[in-house]
């Protein structure tokens, strides 16, 4: 597995999330949309995801791999299966595995590195977990 490229944060409060980010925490966005803010971060980013209605918040952990194909046939043959669909863009695919707690881990084929930047660095992220030695 590669490095942890991204932790996005699903919110149903997404203007009320980028302003504490913003303005309690001083980060600055790095781009934003309708319904995305990602932050400018050193190693991984940080991003907030608006929520559809009646979705639950949730984080997802997304990890580089330098093949996407490769990685999810080395998985297929550990009994990990994808759920939901391929993402494709210009920028990356895509697919996401989820932990035996549901907890949602994208795999992430870059099609160019992130762009460095004088952000501050993610240094970690926590899961918790209640059933941890499966997890």
């Amino acid at each position: 597995m590669g490095r942890l490229s991204i932790v996005v944060l699903f919110t149903p409060e997404l203007a009320r999330q980028r302003e504490f980010y913003e303005k309690s925490l001083g980060m600055s966005a790095a781009s934003a949309a309708a319904r995305w803010v990602q932050f400018g971060t050193r190693d991984a980013a940080l991003a907030l995801r608006a929520l559809d209605a009646g979705e639950k918040p949730r984080i997802e952990l997304g990890f580089d791999v330098g093949s996407l194909d490769g990685r999810l046939s080395q998985l297929n043959g550990r009994g990990v299966k994808p759920v939901g669909k391929l993402e494709e863009s210009p920028d990356c695919r895509i697919a996401r595995v989820a932990d035996p707690e549901g907890n949602v881990i994208q795999l992430v084929e870059r099609q160019k590195p992130t762009a460095p930047g004088p952000w501050p660095r993610l240094s970690h992220a926590i899961v918790n977990s209640a059933r941890f030695a499966t997890a």
